[in-house]
């Protein structure tokens, strides 16, 4: 039997081949006609035009190794996709990729974001451990959270109590209270003691914290302890 590689007359009788180890395709173990001496042969060619690189059994597209300095497969685990043409620097594809425009990096395991603890050394993501959102940005600044975890008391980039809107050094200390603390207490407006400088927690139905003494008049006083009662003005004339 000859080889069917293109004008090669070479004899390949011996086994289930079709073609000359010149011929063959450039992938171990397949002996497949390649496309051209020491190419792959059409089911291992890279689908990518104009690529001559060879792929895997179960790849489309060349992948990535630290002798190739061109490829085309996404560099993410398991997947085969083409790498992104929206973002060419990029070694991974559009579903793998950070969200984030021109954004080369790999997305961290769940989010759309990349992260520090990943490969891409960026970290777009949100620190907040569950979370999978981006960022908050103020100004062309990345914070180290998204608004959602974020304390929203300006110029503190602190992450959020839980549940909370501002951070633990922010937030009103009244229970179940999110609002800010303010005027140096650390409580809101509604919880704070009105008294001046008084750091206590307004109590419940009442006016102020309660360790406050009760001032009254001297008149009421009187009265309330039972030695005097206040004086009637008596007229000379009667009707």
């Amino acid at each position: 039997m000859q080889c069917a590689y293109s004008n090669c007359s070479a004899d390949i009788s011996y086994g289930n081949r079709q073609s000359c180890g010149k011929h063959k395709c450039s992938v171990a173990h397949c002996f497949q006609v390649a496309v051209q001496t020491d190419y792959p042969c059409l089911r291992h060619l890279c689908n990518e035009k104009g690529c001559w690189s060879a792929v895997t059994d179960t790849s489309k597209y060349c992948q990535y190794s630290p002798q190739e300095t061109i490829f085309h497969e996404c560099a993410a685990h398991n997947c085969i996709t083409r790498r992104s043409t929206t973002v060419p620097t990029s070694n991974y594809c559009d579903a793998h990729r950070c969200s984030l425009a021109g954004c080369p990096f790999l997305a961290a395991n769940g989010s759309r974001y990349c992260f520090s603890n990943s490969s891409s050394g960026f970290d777009h993501k949100c620190w907040f451990s569950s979370c999978t959102n981006r960022k908050h940005t103020i100004g062309a600044e990345p914070t180290l959270y998204c608004s959602e975890h974020k304390c929203h008391t300006y110029g503190c980039e602190a992450q959020t109590s839980y549940c909370a809107v501002f951070c633990p050094k922010h937030g009103c200390l009244a229970a179940g209270c999110t609002q800010e603390r303010g005027n140096g207490s650390v409580f809101c407006s509604y919880h704070r003691c009105p008294r001046d400088k008084c750091p206590y927690e307004k109590q419940s139905r009442m006016q102020d914290c309660g360790k406050h003494p009760v001032e009254v008049s001297k008149q009421k006083y009187a009265v309330a302890s039972g030695h005097s009662r206040p004086q009637v003005p008596h007229s000379s004339t009667y009707d």
